[in-house]
């Protein structure tokens, strides 16, 4: 079977304040969930650039490890604003490798992974990132400046939020989906 590699960021699984704000449908960890579920195959690379779950850290972590085993497949956690815990915990719930950034080429990029964009100093081609979710460049001048103040074409954010609260193959981000 051939090695896939997908992204996903800021589940926020349990943050159902999310959903009482009007932010996210109600039900949305369920449905990240069952999403995840249909979609990883065995061998695939799922890479989650940051926060993970909000409050029940061991709870939802714990339902992904055992919804995905390192033998089924790798999970790749970039480390976002709410993911607290330490390297051990994640590494113990079954993520393959935990950092707070790294650099990968595929499809023909030199491609950096993070949770929020990085300054772009010429040594990646494409920035896919998170954090943002899908509050729209003005709130996010307006909120985090110094962060919108980085953002170039060679940013991609990954929102949940416009992608259905499911996982994106890396090709289709290289390709501009």
């Amino acid at each position: 079977m051939t090695t896939r590699i997908l992204v996903i960021a800021d589940l926020h699984l349990g943050h159902e304040s999310l959903s009482d704000d009007g932010l996210r449908p109600k039900g949305f960890s369920e449905k990240i969930m069952t999403n995840l579920n249909r979609m990883i195959n065995p061998n695939d690379v799922l890479i989650c650039l940051g926060d993970v779950c909000f409050n029940n850290d061991a709870e939802w972590n714990t339902r992904l490890a055992n919804l995905f085993p390192p033998d089924y497949c790798k999970r790749w956690l970039v480390r976002g604003n709410h993911d607290k815990k330490s390297v051990t915990f994640y590494m113990e719930h079954g993520w393959s490798m935990v950092c707070e950034s790294f650099t990968l080429e595929a499809f023909g990029k030199k491609i950096l992974f993070s949770h929020m964009p990085k300054k772009d100093d010429g040594w990646f081609e494409l920035n896919v990132h998170g954090h943002f979710h899908d509050f729209g460049l003005e709130k996010v001048k307006e909120k985090e400046p110094e962060l919108f103040a980085l953002l170039t074409d060679k940013h991609k954010l990954i929102s949940l939020e416009t992608l259905h609260y499911e996982p994106i193959k890396l090709q289709r981000i290289v390709e501009g989906y």
